[in-house]
């Protein structure tokens, strides 16, 4: 199944948010040094025509997925990777009583779910693997499941006899039937369109690709005919109006309409082995399927261009990299970085006691989703280019057990080292999404603080006066940005000592 991506913006459309916005700028600007703005970015060609929309337009970018979820039955875990390959963990591999199956994502919530057929449950865990929790014990051998991240719901294909498709709250309540086959078997595979208001599937027992409603009513053919008696996984492309699914017996991969106006299937590539879970990525052009080869223990991706040379599958992940049989797959990314969110864990701490220094290590949230206006430039007020595409700072305090001095640490990066002197010490951090700022921003922010600096130097040296500096220094590193959120505090390490 596919994932269902949204789209990220903070701030509302209308022909008086246009007003508005150009009434600010007229307040700030002469007509004519507005009007050689304008220019000056339309001499930028096909970039000026982008900011000058930019200016006009809140984002409505798709937020591409940066990470991969794989279940792996026979390794008892679930993989994350990047899209590449690269950067593989077993992000969830502990207390598992069944193999892992079916795997769907909630980014807005922090939660992958997961299907255990063998002990008829489905459980949920936070996206980096360090909680899982029972959502129900009585989902009845479930296979493929899929979100409604809006309604809260989730979908999934039941074994059980008849074979069927259930729903149910997120937390496990309001179980019910949304469509039960004639036979063991019928639904395989499944995906929603959740605008639509439609869930698709794969039925092996009429041997089609069905869809309905998702309370499932009006149920109806999207093509029948397939000729296969193995259909395991299908995905949406939404955008592309396509759907394609995996067809075991002929071992290859096949689309039609989301319409039903197909006549005939399209094979989009045949592979030679029996391919077992299927993803696309809808938010490049063009889209990108994935898929598992129980067979072979691997992951493929393929570009779905249509015309042109037939495109060629990448192997992205195989047992050299630790897989044992992948199923199921899910694309998403970390949830956006906002005011409520939490730091689970202190900084890293190591230290370097023959340097006098200690090094923290951060949480990476560069692969967070960031709700804001997306990545693009503007001009400032002096007419200079300012890059507006989102940015991660870390800022640490590390604390002096003893007499509370305070020193300060702000970093673009997941590491940052500071010299200290003995001492007994713990240290915590927060993450802000920043900015930038204007260059006439960014100085009158710096000439504040350098005198407010000045000013202290005329105040006795207090240990609250030095962590007063210390706060201004770090608040000068921040000047040329502006802070659009920030994370509560992390915990407080234990205590560590600079001998």
């Amino acid at each position: 199944m596919s994932p269902q991506i949204r789209l990220v913006s903070n701030e509302k459309f209308s022909f008086l948010h246009i007003y508005d916005r150009l009434t600010g700028m007229m307040q700030r600007l002469t007509l004519i040094n507005f009007l050689s703005q304008i220019n000056f970015l339309f001499q930028c060609s096909f970039l000026g025509l982008f900011l000058i929309l930019s200016l006009f337009t809140p984002a409505i970018l798709q937020a591409a997925p940066a990470n991969l979820y794989t279940t792996d039955p026979q390794a008892l875990l679930i993989f994350r990777s990047k899209l590449d390959g690269t950067d593989l963990k077993s992000e969830i591999g502990s207390n598992f009583t069944a193999s892992p199956y079916g795997v769907a994502l909630d980014i807005d919530n922090n939660t992958v779910y997961w299907t255990e057929p063998g002990n008829n449950s489905i459980f949920k865990g936070d996206l980096k693997g360090q909680t899982k929790s029972l959502v129900t014990d009585k989902a009845f051998s479930p296979n493929d499941i899929a979100i409604d991240r809006v309604a809260q719901k989730l979908y999934w294909v039941s074994k059980f006899t008849p074979a069927s498709i259930k729903r149910s709250n997120v937390d496990g309540s309001n179980m019910e039937d949304v469509y039960v086959s004639l036979s063991a078997n019928g639904p395989d595979g499944i995906d929603l369109d959740v605008t639509a208001g439609k869930i698709y599937w794969t039925d092996i027992f009429d041997i089609a690709v069905k869809r309905a409603n998702l309370d499932g009513t009006n149920v109806e053919n999207v093509i029948t005919s397939l000729m296969s008696t193995e259909m395991p996984d299908l995905a949406l492309d939404i955008p592309n109006g396509k759907v394609y699914w995996l067809d075991g017996t002929n071992t290859n991969i096949q689309r039609a309409n989301m319409d039903g106006s197909s006549g005939s299937p399209v094979t989009v590539i045949s592979l030679g082995v029996n391919p077992l879970g299927l993803a696309i990525d809808s938010t490049v052009t063009p889209s990108v399927a994935y898929w598992t080869e129980l067979q072979t223990s691997q992951v493929r991706k393929l570009s779905l261009s249509v015309g042109g040379p037939a495109p060629t599958a990448v192997t992205i992940l195989g047992t050299g990299d630790g897989l044992n049989a992948p199923t199921h797959l899910a694309l998403g990314d970390f949830p956006p970085l906002t005011p409520i969110t939490t730091i689970d864990a202190p900084p890293g701490v190591g230290v370097d006691s023959s340097n006098k220094t200690v090094t923290l290590t951060f949480e990476d949230f560069s692969g967070a989703l960031i709700e804001s206006f997306g990545a693009f430039a503007l001009t400032d007020i002096t007419g200079q280019l300012v890059n507006k595409t989102p940015q991660v700072r870390y800022q640490a305090t590390i604390t002096n057990k003893t007499n509370s001095k305070i020193k300060k640490i702000v970093t673009k990066n997941t590491q940052a080292t500071r010299k200290l002197p003995v001492g007994t010490y713990s240290a915590n951090y927060v993450a802000h999404v920043v900015v930038a700022k204007g260059k006439k921003k960014n100085l009158k922010k710096k000439a504040k603080i350098k005198a407010q600096l000045a000013a202290l130097k005329n105040e006795p040296n207090t240990i609250e006066n030095q962590n007063k500096k210390e706060v201004l220094k770090a608040n000068k590193k921040l000047a040329g940005f502006k802070v659009k959120s920030t994370t509560e505090d992390s915990p407080t390490t234990p205590a560590f000592d600079i001998n």
